[in-house]
């Protein structure tokens, strides 16, 4: 069951809003519990609370933020697929962006599912490059605290391409500097959160060449089978920038290449 704001503590909001410490639209506040208030704009009236993971802050990051890992499986054991923010998107421009959705023009009854809980506002925001995304913005009734809001469009635009059915965990790296190498290594985790795969990255700049290996785990944690996948040309990077390009980067081909040898 979803642990949603009741009646008291949408009322406790709306009165803590009012101090003097919530007065500063600018000022970002990292209270932790359920009702703490992040962000509060007096322009728009609207107010973003810590919440949980079903409502508020923590909910929209967990789900759309493509900073979180956090997986959504069904009861299939299928992984989730919510639509992501892109990767520009703040947490602290969470708010400049629902207050353009946050208008008159824009409240929607005919798509609304909860109109006794809920209202619902559908609209655009213009980024900074100009591309015009739509998104949708829900708010607890007759109030400007925010339950989510997130891209409505089903063409998820910027979010990765799903392959495989399993958890990607994130990078870690190691450096070699006498031997020129840099390694890297990430896992993909299934709805057990066991350890399927491990995938391994060596770069040398000696040899100009990046090595993509992986291994194979059955569900007791134990090394089944271990396969070079591909050597490419390397072109020397910082350790942080390959780290954030195998973090974030279309790497398709490779989970393209997993599932084959998980097929098998």
């Amino acid at each position: 069951m979803e642990d949603l704001l009741n009646k008291e503590e949408i009322k406790s909001i709306i009165r803590d809003s009012k101090k003097e410490e919530f007065s500063n639209d600018a000022v970002v506040h990292m209270g932790n519990n359920k009702t703490s208030i992040i962000l509060h704009s007096h322009k728009s009236g609207l107010i973003l609370v810590r919440g949980n993971k079903d409502t508020g802050y923590e909910h929209i990051f967990d789900r759309h933020s493509l900073l979180s890992r956090n997986p959504f499986w069904d009861k299939n054991g299928k992984i989730g697929k919510p639509t992501k923010f892109r990767m520009e998107t703040a947490p602290i421009e969470y708010l400049t962006i629902a207050e353009q959705i946050f208008k008159k023009e824009n409240l929607n009854t005919e798509k609304n599912t909860s109109p006794d809980k809920f209202d619902l506002y559908i609209g655009d925001f213009n980024h900074f490059d100009s591309k015009k995304v739509e998104y949708k913005l829900i708010t607890y009734k007759s109030t400007g605290i925010i339950h989510t809001f997130f891209v409505s469009s089903n063409k998820k635009p910027f979010n990765p391409k799903k392959i495989i059915d399993l958890r990607k965990g994130w990078v870690k790296a190691t450096h070699f500097p006498s031997s020129g190498i840099q390694l890297f290594n990430f896992s993909y985790f299934d709805v057990n959160d066991t350890e399927v795969v491990k995938v391994f990255v060596e770069c040398s700049s000696v040899k100009k060449k990046e090595e993509w290996a992986i291994e194979l785990y059955n569900d007791k944690g134990s090394l089944v089978s271990k396969k070079i996948i591909k050597v490419l040309d390397y072109i020397e990077t910082g350790i942080h920038d390959k780290m954030e390009q195998l973090d974030f980067g279309d790497i398709s081909w490779l989970e393209k290449e997993i599932k084959q040898v998980l097929i098998k």
